[in-house]
């Protein structure tokens, strides 16, 4: 089985073997050239009985993968929807399929992976909060920008502020750039913050935080609340979906 996370800003890929879903190789989803790379990274893979996938990204991203699984393999993509209930999660959502097969993804392996309530925060292009109790049932969630979104719209808005790159942890910046890379990163692990505490005082427990995507590590210093980087979690609940609907 091969699974792939076709989100906003990388497309991934794993083989997951005995409970390991490390990606196996990943590609930007804005590639001009997407469905001719995609060949040539999966060419050399061993022909998968079953591609199981989940995609954020838009149609042309979802075409070059169901594409290449077509010409390479003769497979057909089974593409993730969210759903009002399925593999012990009961989705929040007044209408299920609304809610991002991402975030379905996500909420599917945390319940499998980490008993009880747990907050998981996936950073991406977006910033994806979700509440999931440890029966399983989803409370609910927040989306936000992510950080590098949240410095591309100030730059792109005040002409004065300049195009900045890398992260900062400095909460008291003496320079612009920093100020803004900052304030993003610090912006988002409040929220968080403020996310976790809500939902134990709500429980009436403590609850887990699973830290998740690609700007994950890149938040973690600023979070005063305790975590567990969780990278892979879309990659490891589609693999479980795959696992479980073989």
């Amino acid at each position: 089985m091969i699974v792939v996370d076709a989100g906003n800003s990388r497309l991934k890929w794993a083989h997951p073997a005995a409970g390991a879903y490390a990606p196996r190789g990943e590609l930007p989803s804005d590639l001009a050239t997407l469905e001719a790379a995609l060949g040539e990274a999966w060419a050399p893979l061993a022909r998968p009985d079953r591609v199981v996938a989940c995609a954020v990204a838009g149609g042309r991203v979802r075409e070059a993968v169901d594409n290449a699984a077509r010409d390479l393999w003769r497979r057909r993509v089974d593409w993730v929807r969210a759903e009002a209930r399925a593999f012990g999660v009961t989705n929040a959502y007044p209408r299920p399929d609304t809610l991002g097969a991402d975030r379905w993804v996500t909420l599917i392996a945390a319940h499998r992976l980490h008993p009880g309530p747990v907050c998981i925060v996936d950073c991406g292009t977006a910033v994806t909060l979700d509440a999931l109790d440890a029966s399983g049932t989803h409370l609910g969630g927040l989306i936000v920008p992510g950080s590098r979104l949240m410095r591309a719209a100030l730059t792109q808005r005040a002409p004065g502020i300049p195009a900045v790159e890398g992260y900062a942890l400095e909460l008291f910046a003496d320079n612009t750039a920093g100020a803004v890379a900052g304030g993003a990163l610090h912006a988002t692990a409040a929220l968080v913050e403020r996310f976790v505490a809500a939902m134990e005082g709500r429980l009436g427990g403590s609850v887990a935080c699973l830290l998740a995507g690609g700007d994950g590590a890149a938040l973690a210093p600023c979070l005063r609340c305790a975590y567990t980087p969780a990278p892979d979690l879309v990659l490891a609940g589609l693999a479980l979906i795959g696992e479980t609907a073989a």
